[in-house]
């Protein structure tokens, strides 16, 4: 079942892309929000390793773990969500 918010957000990008000449399909909906979830954990993957240093291995896995289990970008029922 899709979630409501998420099937909100769609219709808001799909009028913002309206105004100009993109693909609109949801294969491309899919692909930007994706990214959008990459590009947070990659941020976030960032953040742990310049904050806990390479000293600490164990440390900066486990943050890193539970930093990319607030990603909003991978909430359930949206697109970039894992099982």
């Amino acid at each position: 079942m899709l979630d409501p918010d998420e099937i909100a957000h769609y219709e808001e990008w799909k009028g913002i892309k309206l105004a100009g000449s993109t693909d609109l399909s949801i294969t491309a909906y899919n692909t930007e929000m994706e990214a959008l979830a990459l590009a947070w954990d990659n941020g976030a993957v960032k953040a742990i390793d310049e904050a806990v240093g390479p000293a600490d291995a164990q440390k900066r896995s486990s943050l890193r773990d539970l930093l990319k289990a607030q990603n909003p970008h991978r909430k359930p029922g949206m697109k970039g969500a894992r099982t």
